[in-house]
């Protein structure tokens, strides 16, 4: 049985082949991943101020290497997962998500890869497969098309994501972030307002709106 206090290896996800134990240790490292994401983040409730000292520079490297193999052996936790049971959409999806973040988080070895890009979109394609309805798989399939530069098909899924959850402050976002790469300004503006209304909380939509609106300015 694998005990949550007990570091995880490579070796350790290679000798699994529990589905359950494999889920589990793979959402611990991506959690461990995030929470040291997070701590990059100065002026947040989540900034780690250790993280900034120039004196543990040398350390801090170190724990972000630590924390980029965290979120290769979450990646490799689900792989396997979805290789011994592939019938099940939330797999896909969270294995396409884990290769968003590694695409967007500057791990060269997926970042620079195009067939990761292809691999992204096809965990999402997959989801979408075993459950047509599923908003959240339109939405990362949205993103995985931006990574892509195919923006078309970005719009067609994050659309398709909003208009299965209206009331989703998420997607709103999201579909506010593809009109602002496609420059179409006033409608991003609207859809971020529009997150806003469905959830005043969503700090992300506040950001996106302050900035989009800025840039709208100066036209």
């Amino acid at each position: 049985m694998f005990r949550q206090d007990k570091k995880i290896t490579e070796e350790m996800v290679e000798e699994t082949e529990d589905i359950f134990t494999l889920r589990k240790m793979g959402m611990d490292l991506f959690l461990k991943y995030m929470q040291f994401k997070m701590g990059m983040m100065p002026g947040t409730p989540f900034s780690n101020p250790n993280l900034f000292n120039p004196q543990n520079i040398h350390g801090f490297m170190d724990d972000m290497d630590k924390s980029e193999n965290d979120l290769l052996l979450a990646i490799r936790c689900f792989e396997k997962v979805v290789e011994i049971v592939p019938e099940f959409y939330f797999d896909w999806n969270q294995l396409g998500l884990l290769y968003l973040e590694a695409r967007g988080g500057g791990i060269l070895a997926l970042a620079l890869t195009a067939k990761t890009g292809e691999r992204t979109k096809e965990c999402f394609e997959k989801a979408l497969e075993l459950n047509p309805a599923f908003a959240r798989g339109y939405d990362g399939l949205g993103t995985a098309y931006e990574t892509l530069n195919d923006r078309e098909k970005a719009f067609e899924n994050k659309l398709k994501a909003v208009a299965l959850q209206p009331q989703s402050s998420i997607y709103w976002n999201s579909l506010g972030l593809n009109y602002a790469l496609r420059k179409e300004l006033r409608k991003a503006i609207a859809c971020y307002q529009r997150a806003l209304e469905l959830n005043p909380q969503n700090m992300t939509a506040r950001r996106n709106l302050q900035s989009v609106m800025r840039e709208a300015s100066k036209i």
